[in-house]
């Protein structure tokens, strides 16, 4: 059965230049084996603050859809 609603979003997952996945952030976690709130604060402004000088950081991006 099909949500009503929003559809959710989906992001790709980085780390430094090699793609880890694309999906829902709840697909992104099942897939790295972590909870969907470390897939969260990868897309956080703390991450990207605390990470920024370490160049094999994880980065969390929205997909847009037209």
């Amino acid at each position: 059965m099909k949500k009503k609603g929003r559809p959710e979003n989906i992001y790709a997952l980085y780390k430094g230049d090699e793609l880890l996945g694309i999906g829902t952030k709840k697909e992104l976690a099942n897939q790295l084996g972590v909870k969907i709130s470390t897939i969260q604060f990868y897309h956080s402004p703390a991450y990207r603050a605390r990470s920024k000088i370490n160049k094999n950081r994880r980065i969390l991006v929205k997909i847009e859809k037209d």
